[in-house]
């Protein structure tokens, strides 16, 4: 049996390094899939930058600015959202790190238009 984890629509195959968004596979680079391999397996778990680091890396010509996390992060984020209705599943808690979550709360992908239905309303009850 081939070790797969399903969020969502995503679809990560360990025994493949494949990962695939709605039956596509979606081409990411070693390290984007090192990050999400680790995401998924921690699933649900806030990971620090000096964890993906560790993974990325285990030890060796380490980058001293862990910064080269967030910009893996916004590449892998992009590529699962473009594939996946804008939702990465990968949600940023401030200060700490990244977390996998399974459910995903849509308002947090819809920060725009949570002001523009708010405006819309307004709109409504002046009418």
């Amino acid at each position: 049996p081939e070790s797969v984890i399903k969020i969502g629509n995503i679809n990560i195959n360990f025994d493949h390094r494949v990962v695939e968004v709605k039956g596509k596979t979606v081409h990411l680079t070693n390290k984007e899939y090192s990050m999400i391999e680790l995401l998924a397996l921690r699933k649900g778990t806030v990971l620090t930058k000096e964890m993906f680091l560790n993974h990325l890396y285990n030890g060796l010509d380490e980058p001293s600015d862990n910064k080269i996390v967030d910009v893996f992060m916004c590449k892998l984020r992009k590529k699962l959202e473009n594939a996946n209705d804008g939702k990465s599943h990968i949600e940023t808690v401030w200060g700490r790190g990244y977390v996998l979550k399974e459910y995903i709360d849509d308002d947090e992908y819809s920060d725009n238009n949570v002001s523009d239905n708010y405006q819309a309303e307004q709109v409504k009850d002046d009418a």
